[in-house]
């Protein structure tokens, strides 16, 4: 693989008191390079000389964190580690990974020059993958993607390595970098998309996840046409501790249901807390059918079932079309310090998002829907500059009001709610109600502005709510793959 005109070498180290090995992996040739330092032998000149080979991008899992400031370190002190035995070597990169390791506030100052340094090109696929809060090991990577080869080292890494054990955790070693080369191939889509923004708009965002990247171009975007400074920007916040429901809700929500209108005149009195992610949470049950709703959204709540349509039945989903971009353009409820430029911003992308998709150019629209929908997220974050909970609640809160309405109009229509989550509800009702049902949806949309997306599935299996699949209408004649929806666990 080639990036930008580099060759991907894909590395992973592991490190002991009295041992150290690196592990590279050549993705256009297939060589494996293998550098040591033991009692067996000290390849550290070899591994210093690879590492500062021109044409090369190292990857890794973990690296930016880890590896790359071993290495750093490493190159940095080539001259003096050269002179010293492999024992002094080892216990010098040792109790360097044990600093990073802690991840304290006296660690992480101690280890920033190695950390910020850059003697080679890198990319890490761990950050490229995942937020902060949602990282997970390489090893359960491995299982995640079915690795073949899923390999735990039984060894204790504070502890010094016996000389018979060595070639066993070069193994190990080799393992981890050939799980990461499968994991970079199956990300070849998403190293594309952050190429692709890095041509178009001059970001280097090919370590970044893809809140981070749509956060940063928002970032550059509203500089750019505000004037504002980036740095003062990011101090920018819309704060409010306290949100009362009655004042982010709709006029116009309104329940024909005696059941719907107790949920919302009980919503109404609620005074939440915009800092406490679950905070007011309401259960209740409709039509044999459990809901959630609350500060985090909407669900109804399920036991594993399969949904097919009977004699004269359908299976119907309607869905909101983006939902949150929809409402943050429309009622002009983006982060209120940011004020009407930054809503002007996002309905130009949205526009641009539209064309993207009309014209074919997946790689533009899929950009565009990352950052068409991180806003809701960052605007509940205190520490991003588009914070402001009082716009994201009416976002949230308003969305998932909006899905009952259209609940409370099918179930008046007879037809059987499947499931409800955060813009969308799948439905089962006869083939006769069908002209009803459409009725049903376009005075939601006139009501609310909004646009639903409707379409029907073969056949419905749910696990639970966010796990599930769906086989579209025309599955059985076509068999196309993009015609089976599929979420969560499947």
């Amino acid at each position: 693989m080639w990036i930008r005109e580099d060759k991907v070498v894909v590395y992973d180290i592991e490190i002991f008191p009295n041992a150290f090995h690196c592990c590279c992996k050549d993705t256009e040739t297939g060589n494996i390079y293998k550098y040591e330092i033991s009692e067996r032998k000290n390849q550290l000149e070899d591994l210093i000389k690879f590492f500062l080979t021109p044409g090369l991008i190292f990857c890794g899992y973990n690296n930016h964190h880890y590896d790359d400031v071993i290495l750093n370190y490493i190159i940095d002190y080539r001259t003096k580690l050269t002179g010293l035995p492999y024992w002094r070597i080892c216990q010098s990169l040792f109790n360097l990974s044990q600093f990073i390791v802690e991840d304290e506030e006296g660690s992480r100052e101690k280890i920033k020059r190695w950390k910020y340094a850059h003697y080679f090109k890198s990319m890490d696929l761990l950050t490229m993958m995942f937020s902060q809060k949602l990282r997970v090991s390489l090893k359960t990577m491995q299982v995640t993607m079915h690795y073949k080869n899923v390999q735990e080292y039984d060894g204790d890494f504070n502890l010094p390595l016996p000389l018979d054990e060595i070639d066993k955790m070069i193994v190990y070693n080799v393992n981890d970098v050939e799980s990461t080369t499968e994991l970079l191939n199956q990300l070849k889509e998403e190293i594309e998309l952050r190429l692709f923004i890095e041509q178009e708009h001059g970001i280097d965002c090919l370590s970044m996840d893809s809140v981070k990247m749509a956060e940063t171009f928002l970032l550059e975007e509203y500089s750019k046409r505000s004037g504002i400074p980036k740095n003062v920007i990011k101090e920018m916040r819309s704060p409010m501790d306290y949100i009362p429901l009655k004042d982010v809700i709709l006029p116009f929500i309104k329940y024909k249901n005696p059941k719907l209108q107790d949920v919302l005149e009980d919503m109404k009195k609620q005074i939440v807390y915009s800092k406490e992610r679950k905070g007011y949470e309401k259960k209740f049950v409709l039509s044999n059918v459990v809901y959630s709703i609350g500060v985090g959204g909407i669900h109804s709540i399920h036991t594993p079932k399969i949904f097919l349509p009977r004699d004269g039945e359908y299976i119907g989903h309607a869905d909101v079309t983006s939902m949150y971009p929809s409402f943050l353009i429309k009622y002009q409820w983006g982060p209120r310090h940011l004020g009407k430029l930054f809503c002007d911003i996002f309905e130009n992308l949205y526009g641009e998002r539209v064309e993207a998709k009309r014209t074919g150019q997946k790689i533009k629209n899929l950009f565009l829907k990352i950052v068409l929908n991180s806003p809701t997220g960052k605007m509940q974050q205190e520490v991003s500059w588009m914070y402001d909970p009082f716009n994201v609640f009416k976002i949230r809160i308003n969305g998932q009001l909006i899905l009952l309405m259209l609940v409370d109009r099918l179930l008046e229509l007879g037809c059987e709610i499947i499931q409800v989550n955060t813009d969308g509800v799948v439905y089962r009702a006869k083939n006769n109600l069908r002209n009803g049902v459409q009725e049903a949806i376009s005075e939601v949309e006139q009501i609310t502005r909004l646009n639903f997306e409707v379409d029907e599935y073969e056949a419905f299996y749910q696990y639970a709510i966010n796990d599930y699949f769906g086989v579209m209408k025309g599955y059985s004649e076509s068999k196309d793959p993009d015609l089976i929806e599929r979420k969560g666990m499947f």
